[in-house]
């Protein structure tokens, strides 16, 4: 859980008995089954902080082994608390750092989990953070690390944030993006680039892995509009537009589907939340944390009411999996081959649209170009695009065989309102 005291052992309340080593076994063999499926596991590990606290009689391993040791504390003998919670986990100290890393060796080798997701990533110090990734991937040079870059309250340590992990092996969550995407999360009302154009910058060095903003390489960014925290998407549409009498329900869900085809045409590493192909809500709840099953329960009859944004997230998954441009491995490849309309190309692009061409340098596609145009204004918007044989390959819908698109002799494609189109370019036989 996230008040954790024994970081080795699984919780055993998912499993059919909670008294004996069935917890082991079962997640061993639900893993097992995973990976049977394709599907590699991320496991979410919170070092920020334990659940003891020796100033409230809660002391269950750390405190009664070496008291004061394994805590940051203050020189009055009280617990730093950047995590918000309670306490600081002392990573720089050496046991602690070496008691983190045996633990996350341990659901290696033998639970054979594919990566971790460090919570509050931010406090833990950074040099432990890069020893860490060093030592597991000499163990599995294919595990996925990444992390929050932030803390949750003044700490002691430098934060371990943004822009450290270049060239480290470790990623962490691109907030610039999801803020410039739907607007500032801790301002619950403001807009982004999905309900009004703005933001469009923020967007494109989105786009672009944030290689103009605090990345080495594509990997090193999980590019997000929602996670656990936070608003849902479809909430956070909901009240930033509930004002404005203009904006309809069916306007909200095309700003869904722009969020989408954004999200899985940037370079990086996408993160989907669960129910967010399918406009899932918290009934407007920004931190349910500690919110019963009403709050946070999915709901899956929104699947059926919300089908159409679920085969559009669908489609585009597929679309992302069989394209390699979608997805640059190198930062050489993004820059070469990610090129914007307006900036790159000197062609015209409306204030508030977003066009992208994407070139496959690699000769790895099949696809020679895509051209991403995004208009999230409520009024049909003309693009100007370069000259090929363009065909369609997300309009309405996604299309697995991309169909027929006569281009206009002027080379404008008219894009309507809070709607985006994908063009592709098979590469000449």
């Amino acid at each position: 859980g996230y008040d954790a005291i024994q970081h080795f052992a699984p919780e055993g309340w998912y499993a059919s008995e909670r008294a004996d080593a069935r917890r082991v076994r079962e997640v061993k063999q639900m893993i097992s089954a995973l990976h049977e499926r394709g599907l590699r596991v991320t496991l979410d590990v919170v070092f920020n902080h334990t659940f003891e606290a020796i100033d409230k009689g809660l002391v269950f391993n750390f405190e009664g082994l070496v008291p004061g040791y394994y805590y940051r504390l203050k020189t009055d003998g009280t617990y730093w608390n950047g995590s918000g919670t309670g306490n600081e986990f002392r990573s720089e100290a050496p046991m602690v750092r070496r008691y983190i890393l045996d633990c996350l060796k341990h659901w290696v080798t033998e639970y054979k989990v594919d990566g971790f997701r460090f919570d509050l990533l931010g406090l833990t110090d950074r040099e432990t953070v890069d020893w860490i990734a060093r030592e597991l991937h000499v163990l599995e040079p294919s595990l996925l690390l990444y992390g929050e870059p932030w803390g949750g309250g003044d700490s002691p340590i430098e934060i371990t944030s943004k822009g450290m992990q270049r060239g480290q092996g470790w990623a962490v969550f691109n907030n610039h993006f999801r803020d410039a995407v739907k607007g500032q999360v801790f301002e619950a009302r403001a807009r982004g680039f999905i309900q009004n154009g703005s933001h469009v910058h923020g967007v494109k060095q989105g786009m672009r892995a944030a290689l103009d903003d605090f990345t080495d390489a594509p990997a090193e960014t999980i590019n997000y509009i929602e996670c656990h925290d936070n608003h849902t998407l479809w909430d956070r549409l909901l009240i930033s537009t509930i004002d404005d009498a203009q904006i309809t329900a069916e306007d909200r869900r095309a700003m869904a589907k722009l969020g989408a085809i954004v999200l899985l045409t940037a370079q990086g590493i996408p993160f989907l939340h669960a129910g967010q192909e399918f406009l899932r809500t918290k009934g407007g709840d920004h931190n349910s944390y500690d919110k019963p099953d009403a709050v946070n329960m999915i709901r899956w009859a929104q699947k059926a009411e919300n089908h159409d944004v679920y085969e559009y997230y669908r489609g585009l998954i597929a679309l992302r999996r069989a394209h390699p441009l979608l997805r640059m491995a190198t930062a050489a490849a993004v820059r070469e081959g990610v090129k914007f309309l307006d900036d790159d190309l000197g062609l015209r692009v409306l204030d508030g649209c977003l066009a992208v061409q994407f070139t496959d340098t690699t000769d790895a596609d099949e696809w020679a170009r895509a051209l991403l145009l995004v208009n999230p204004h409520r009024v049909a918007t003309p693009f100007v695009v370069p000259a090929g044989e363009w065909r369609l390959a997300v309009g309405a819908g996604c299309y697995a065989q991309p169909q027929p698109y006569a281009l206009k002799a002027d080379q404008i494609v008219n894009v309507g309102r809070y709607g985006a189109m994908l063009l592709v370019e098979f590469r000449k036989q």
